[in-house]
């Protein structure tokens, strides 16, 4: 339900800032594309700083860049905010913008009780709540009532012991990240089952890289050490899907709590031309699965200059919206040459936990080699 502005709207807003017509604190940048959101930032960091307004697109461009905000692949976006008209009376159309992605949203959800023969007031509430409460402003202090919430506790992973004391385990966006042939889609499928440990957690995988059905049941059998009830038993919480287009629909079924894994970013759907701002926006839609209750896993590759770099969130590959997105980073580091070879696990990110870096070493369990164990 995450509110996503039209690009040629956010350049407008944003060049609206630059002219003095548009106040910062009326701006949401969460509602940008990742360009955008950089570009944002690095103006309001200019005003923060005594800067003058209105200030030219050349000038915020200068300052943007020089605090090293955005890349040269974002060079263009300038281009577009030059182009972009402003004048007065931007905030209502601002406004109006967020109503009618609103609006969308609750026709969606009345198609959808249509559609299953029954009408759930608690859906359209929810979504009306979440437009009212874009808009209230009271203190955290004013619904608690004596019992202090409690932060949500992470899937224990009995199989990773360092990694799940070091991140209180599996809970919110995580992101796995590393060299082809290193064994991710691996890890991902032995997360997956640790988290299906549970007899109330449902999976959901997305094969988008064609690991197979035939090869991912062979694997858990192997797991299982051939114990066919025990796989049947894991099995029978783990959804596969080839494809990811049809999403909404397998969510409607499944109902957190769940774990949402796709494999990988780099194959999901995109559109031509505008490869980069369609993978952002696919992490936005995934991010928001975790507000509405589900945990989300994700595997991506990393970036070729970053091979024989220490793994960071720079890391990872193609798309800038990966360090917003996720609670939890991390990278394999190892020799896809030798993929038997121990592999270095490595904590680039973690929201909820003050421990980052080396964690553990990854080995083949020699019983089954496709599964991994913490090294010594």
């Amino acid at each position: 339900m995450k509110i996503r502005l039209p690009i040629d709207l956010e350049q407008g807003i944003i060049r609206a800032v630059t002219e003095g017509v548009l106040q910062p604190w009326m701006v949401k940048p969460k509602e940008f594309s990742s360009t955008g959101e950089l570009v944002f930032e690095g103006l309001k960091h200019y005003i923060d700083k005594g800067g003058v307004l209105p200030v030219t697109v050349d000038v915020v461009k200068e300052y943007v860049v020089g605090l090293g905000k955005v890349g040269p692949e974002d060079m263009e976006y300038f281009t577009g905010l030059r182009k972009a008209p402003t004048g007065t009376g931007l905030d209502k159309v601002l406004d109006l913008a967020r109503r009618k992605q609103i609006l969308s949203y609750v026709i969606e959800a009345a198609g959808d009780d249509l559609a299953e023969g029954e009408f759930n007031p608690d859906r359209i509430k929810k979504i009306l709540e979440h437009y009212e409460s874009t808009s209230t402003f009271e203190p955290l202090g004013s619904n608690l009532d004596g019992v202090m919430p409690t932060p949500p506790q992470g899937v224990n992973l009995e199989t990773f012991p360092k990694l799940s004391a070091a991140t209180g385990g599996l809970v919110g966006f995580w992101i796995v990240g590393g060299e082809p042939g290193l064994g991710k889609s691996t890890f991902a499928w032995q997360l997956g089952m640790e988290y299906a440990r549970g007899a109330e957690r449902n999976v959901i995988y997305y094969d988008i890289d064609a690991t197979g059905r035939e090869w991912l049941i062979y694997r858990t059998w192997l797991m299982c050490g051939k114990d066919l009830n025990k796989t049947r038993d894991y099995l029978s919480r783990i959804y596969l899907r080839p494809s990811i287009k049809f999403m909404e629909d397998d969510l409607r079924k499944i109902a957190p709590p769940a774990l949402i894994v796709v494999d990988s970013l780099q194959t999901l759907p995109t559109r031509s031309g505008q490869r980069r701002e369609s993978l952002d926006r696919w992490l936005v839609r995934l991010k928001d699965k975790v507000n509405q209750g589900y945990d989300v896993l994700a595997v991506s590759e990393k970036n070729r200059d970053s091979y024989d770099k220490e793994p960071s969130m720079k890391s990872f590959k193609e798309t800038g919206e990966i360090e917003y997105a996720c609670s939890v980073g991390l990278v394999f580091k190892g020799d896809p040459e030798f993929p038997e070879d121990p592999i270095g696990l490595h904590l680039v990110k973690n929201r909820h936990g003050n421990k980052r870096g080396y964690i553990t070493r990854l080995e083949r369990r020699k019983d089954v080699i496709w599964a991994f164990k913490e090294g010594k």
